[in-house]
């Protein structure tokens, strides 16, 4: 069906997690379904500081990280953070980087891909 937006019912405020991920445009030209392709997790941070990156640096081994300084205005707003689970439905969103969103992150990444440095298995 044309039209039909479909959500998830995650844990969560933001009002794009339990949505399928969209596709934004990256400041390097790329766009996040690019760095998708590989499957698994995908985490782009767009935090002043690349804190995002730093919280899910522990799962590296199911993570991909992407970060993109770009703070240039969008016709829609664009989050500073997002959790993508490899189905594309965005398991975590964040439009600030304070310390209550880190921790909201880790929990996050504890729920989706498990205790850090401890590969899923297959």
């Amino acid at each position: 069906m044309s039209g039909v937006t479909q959500r998830a019912a995650l844990p969560g405020d933001h009002p794009l997690t339990g949505r399928y991920s969209p596709d934004l445009h990256l400041s390097d030209g790329s766009r996040l379904t690019d760095h998708a392709h590989e499957g698994g997790f995908l985490l782009l941070d767009r935090s002043p500081d690349g804190a995002f990156a730093g919280v899910a640096a522990g799962w590296a081994d199911r993570v991909r990280r992407v970060t993109d300084a770009d703070t240039t205005p969008a016709p829609t707003p664009t989050p500073f953070g997002v959790l993508v689970r490899p189905d594309g439905v965005i398991a975590w969103a964040s439009d600030t980087a304070n310390t209550a969103e880190l921790t909201s992150l880790e929990a996050a990444l504890l729920r989706w891909a498990g205790e850090p440095g401890t590969p899923c298995a297959p």
